[in-house]
């Protein structure tokens, strides 16, 4: 009875968990590589007075980060308790059933007691069933993006590559970043070696 009911409720969470999981790994992975960033050009940072900006801006990936773990925390605050009160609402249940039994006089107290010994040993187990769907549904969000990058092709070679015996050339070549423009119309020629 137990089972059952945990497997309809817990197997969702542990999704829900999952979903929850990538998102810390990836605001934690986005707060880190900001905050590199941000220790290389510190200097960049001071001379161009930005740094008002740049906590804004570390400010608001660290909430992201911390909101992620928050929602993933109260995931797993939610299913443990739920767990538990399955584990003993259905002890309970069978006290309360067998009870009656033992009343009626079609069961015994030693057959009772025997039968409820056995469901505590069963408790453990059944519990560490819904600890591993949980820390498996962490594990997978964690390492989503390792299974991303073990999905990708393998690069192989294909030898040298050609390089043309040529001039290179390039003819009113702009270029622009975040919509500000950085070359206008420039033209370059290399000569060949």
């Amino acid at each position: 009875m137990t089972l059952p009911l945990e497997g309809l409720i817990v197997i969702p969470i542990s999704n829900l968990s999952e979903r929850f999981s990538r998102q810390l790994q990836d605001a934690t992975g986005f707060g880190a590589a900001y905050l590199s960033s941000s220790f290389r050009e510190s200097e960049m940072i001071k001379a161009n007075v930005a740094e008002a900006q740049s906590m804004s801006v570390a400010s608001g990936r660290f909430q992201r980060m911390r909101d992620a773990a928050v929602r993933s925390d109260f995931v797993e605050a939610v299913t443990q308790p739920f767990v538990l009160l399955c584990l003993f609402g259905s002890v309970a249940v069978i006290f309360t059933y067998g009870g009656q039994r033992v009343a009626n006089g079609s069961l015994s107290v030693g057959t009772l007691m025997s039968f409820l010994i056995y469901l505590f040993q069963l408790l453990n187990p059944i519990g560490a069933i819904s600890d591993f769907f949980a820390s498996r549904a962490k594990m997978k969000g964690a390492t989503a993006k390792l299974g991303e990058l073990y999905a990708s092709p393998i690069e192989t070679e294909q030898g040298i590559a050609h390089v043309p015996k040529a001039d290179l050339t390039m003819n009113h070549v702009s270029f622009s970043y975040d919509d500000k423009l950085i070359l206008d119309d420039v033209s370059l020629n290399f000569p060949k070696n």
